[in-house]
């Protein structure tokens, strides 16, 4: 029987790790065919990525899922992706350290700080600026502020829950860049696992 976890705003903060630290992304041709795929997957399912950020050994994701279909996209993205990873690298086993943890955002000030968080992640690991950071939807959401229509559509992620959060350029990238009070980053805890 599959498990639903409801969220009263339908929004959920959603990470995946490799299996003890193993380095899920060999290069940027891995990271493209996951952005691909879970492209793919989530419109299939009719979730929404409303933010992503790609590192080394994990993945972290602000996602919207109105229709309880999270858990399956999230399987089929997982699965799918490690046969591939498995393949292409001659390795055996599971790529992926328990299925993905997941909490759920009750307030917009709850999915503003995880959109932060998310995006802010290559910088709390001390390996780039949250600007810099290629394998995150923070670019998307600049072009989404710029009004580039065309880079938005070619993005993986929809901006226009950004938007509406945010207001301004301004507001977000303010908001993004601060760091929250008492130095711990927000949301750094996943307590519900799928």
């Amino acid at each position: 029987m599959q498990r639903v976890w409801r969220t009263v705003t339908g929004f959920y903060h959603v990470c995946a790790r490799g299996t003890g630290k193993q380095l899920i992304f060999e290069g940027d041709e891995d990271r493209w065919e996951f952005l691909e795929l879970m492209r793919e997957c989530c419109r299939k399912a009719g979730v929404t990525v409303i933010a992503w950020c790609l590192m080394g050994n994990h993945v972290r994701l602000v996602l919207a899922d109105y229709e309880d279909a999270m858990s399956a996209a999230m399987h089929r993205l997982l699965l799918t992706y490690a046969r591939r990873f498995n393949k292409r690298t001659g390795r055996t086993g599971h790529l992926f350290q328990n299925r993905f943890d997941r909490r759920s955002l009750d307030t917009d000030w709850q999915v503003m700080e995880a959109i932060r968080s998310v995006h802010a992640d290559p910088q709390e690991a001390g390996i780039s600026l949250i600007e810099r950071y290629p394998w995150s939807s923070f670019p998307e959401h600049l072009c989404a502020y710029d009004g580039d229509a065309a880079d938005v559509a070619r993005g993986f992620s929809d901006p226009s829950c950004v938007l509406e959060l945010f207001g301004s350029a301004e507001g977000f990238i303010a908001y993004s860049l601060s760091t929250p009070d008492g130095g711990e980053p927000a949301l750094r805890d996943m307590k519900e696992t799928e």
